[in-house]
């Protein structure tokens, strides 16, 4: 295959690029050779930083950018000073832009190594690590380059090596950071910050002060006072600031060092130079360091308080904000909720369609549940299809009706190929916490509320049962405005006619199964407004009691009694039954209500608990 192809798709990819970077390392190369304070030696080599930078953009392709940008001053050397153009020349240019190809495109490599976000901590150590070496294997070419084809003597050569070392070591350190973001800044997660402006003013009026109280003591304060104070300013500022406006500045403050060697003269007090802008060079690797470090604690905190699919918290992150929130809300007297929600039949969906598919629907259940929850209602993945869902402030008529709305939410899911369709569904058990109960005792009693659900046939919403009522009676607490909290005067009143009632009608029979359903009407009708005051009685006269024998009307207020008692609160009726087997007519009941006024929006409560232990809200529930 004819090279010539290759060559061309080339230049016509990289052609423009490749005239800016040659451009460039030759403008740098220029800067050096006036900063130079010796032939050959200056206090940094602004182009070795180039040729890292240009190797992390562009990878190989910024080989022959580096090649020829390292190998063409050799030959404009030359040119300059009048020395026609000889073979000795030409090879001392490709051997010199072969050394720079070697060298730093080896160490880019090595900080380019891996691409996970979790392993940057051991590349900016590698990177800081092996850049010594990197820039000794290009000082130590360079100086044998010379004494091959620029007839320089051994003795000569070698006393350059250190020089050459430091000053490429100081810019590859400082450098590299800010080039590269000039080449490809989208590779910078952070931007450069504006408030690196205000650590530039600090730091170079510094700068001035100590370096002047240098230079007017005549010897008698050492150089490297300066580099001491500059190191206060740095080291703090790597504490606020992003990696490149770190490298900015630290850039910056090198360039301070080199403008006062150009002015006063370096001298012999070149090494001294070297020596305190390494030492500032290295807060560059400080505030990487710190940035990357700060970064990956903050991934490993997310890893171990997120659920991996779903995003949302975990078990021990719900544990952790939900006992929070309860020692809250009871400094505050206020009342506090959790539901459990499981989805029905999930292992059928892994069966019949893959656990991929698995994980797509408890992804869109979370997202889901994410969506309906209230800002400042915990949500966490309880496990496998399990979640939990904790309500601050919110007592259970409340939470029963936001759970509603979930359960809901959920059945309105699907998900497939087109051909085999599932859809969603979910069972949900609520508690509200008592007085002096745990939470994990709460999460357990919400938890057999489910199973009870699961047991009616799922796809339902079911209370726990409360703690006895004289446990209640005896705290005397207040009321809060979501329906919430403990008991006020007018719900013991409540409680006390239903135990009256109850005790009016006729006793349930030794093995009976005592329970207590409350029916709450009037959220909304399914085209949107608000349910007639007579829909409630059409309810009562022309479905509840045709399809439950025996229901008769009781004097009292509007209530009802059959094998039981019905006691009527505003737009919610509270149905005292002797056994649960009446419940499938009174389900019966309630879809036909459904049906016949398109109300989609009845609450049933059901509670397995002795008529005179169950505790009940008052006022309608709120929308």
């Amino acid at each position: 295959m004819s090279p010539i192809g290759p060559m061309v798709a080339y230049i016509e990819r990289y052609g423009r690029r490749m005239v800016l970077a040659v451009l460039a390392w030759v403008g740098l190369w220029s800067v050096s050779s006036v900063l130079g304070y010796a032939p050959h030696a200056s206090l940094w080599f602004p182009p070795s930083a180039l040729d890292v930078a240009l190797f992390l953009s562009f990878g190989r392709a910024a080989i022959p950018m580096v090649w020829i940008g390292a190998g063409l001053p050799t030959i404009l050397g030359g040119a300059i000073t009048g020395e026609p153009l000889g073979w000795s020349q030409i090879a001392q240019a490709v051997v010199y832009g072969a050394i720079h190809v070697c060298s730093y495109g080896g160490f880019a490599w090595v900080l380019g190594r891996g691409h996970s976000s979790r392993d940057k901590t051991d590349r900016v150590g590698a990177g800081f690590l092996s850049a010594p070496l990197f820039c000794g294997v290009a000082a130590v070419g360079g100086v044998l380059n010379l004494v091959v084809f620029a007839d320089f003597t051994l003795e000569r050569a070698l006393s350059l090596i250190s020089a050459w070392w430091i000053g490429d070591l100081i810019a590859v350190c400082t450098l590299t950071l800010p080039l590269l973001y000039l080449i490809d800044r989208r590779r910078f997660d952070d931007p450069l910050q504006v408030a690196v402006l205000r650590w530039l003013v600090v730091t170079t009026a510094l700068f001035c002060a100590s370096s002047s109280l240098v230079t007017f003591s005549a010897g008698k304060i050492p150089l490297s006072l300066v580099a001491y104070l500059q190191l206060i300013p740095l080291l703090w500022a790597a504490h606020r600031l992003s990696p490149i406006s770190i490298a900015l500045l630290v850039s910056w403050t090198e360039l301070l060092f080199v403008g006062r060697a150009m002015l006063f003269g370096a001298g012999e007090g070149a090494f001294e130079y070297q020596g305190a802008m390494l030492a500032i060079g290295a807060i560059a690797y400080v505030g990487t360091a710190i940035q990357v470090l700060r970064a990956e604690r903050s991934y490993f905190e997310r890893l171990a308080s997120i659920d991996g699919l779903t995003g949302l918290m975990n078990r021990m992150t719900f544990y952790a904000l939900a006992e929070t929130e309860l020692a809250r809300t009871r400094r505050r007297n206020g009342s506090l909720s959790v539901a459990v929600i499981d989805l029905d039949h999930f292992k059928r969906i892994n069966d019949s369609q893959g656990h991929a598919v698995g994980d797509r629907a408890l992804l869109l259940v979370a997202e889901c549940l994410t969506s309906v929850v209230r800002t400042g209602d915990l949500t966490a993945r309880w496990g496998g299809e399990e979640f939990v869902v904790c309500f601050p402030d919110t007592g259970l008529t409340t939470a029963l009706e936001i759970s509603e709305r979930l359960r809901r939410a959920v059945a309105t899911l699907s998900l497939g190929d087109g051909t085999a369709m599932a859809m969603l569904t979910a069972s949900i058990g609520v508690a509200e916490i008592g007085g002096g109960e745990s939470l994990p005792d709460a999460i357990n009693r919400a938890d057999s509320a489910l199973y009870a659900a699961k047991t009616d046939g799922r796809n339902r919403v079911r209370s726990a049962d409360f703690p006895a009522v004289p446990a209640v009676l005896s705290s005397a607490p207040k009321t809060t405005s979501d329906g919430g909290g403990d008991m006020t005067a007018t719900r013991i009143a409540s409680v006390a006619l239903i135990a009256l009632l109850a005790a009016c009608a006729p006793q349930p029979a030794p093995d009976a199964d005592p329970v207590v359903v409350e029916l709450v009407f009037g959220l909304s009708t399914g085209r949107g407004g608000d349910v007639a005051p007579g829909a409630w009685d059409s309810f009562l006269t022309d479905v509840l009691a045709p399809r439950t024998p025996g229901f008769t009307a009781l004097d009292c207020q509007g209530g009802w009694i059959s094998g039981g008692t019905l006691v009527r609160e505003g737009c919610k009726y509270v149905i005292v039954m002797t056994s649960r087997a009446g419940l499938p007519a009174l389900a019966e009941a309630v879809d036909a209500y459904r049906r016949r006024f398109d109300q989609d929006s009845v609450l049933w409560i059901e509670r397995a608990c002795p008529p005179e232990q169950c505790r009940f809200e008052t006022g309608l529930p709120r929308r």
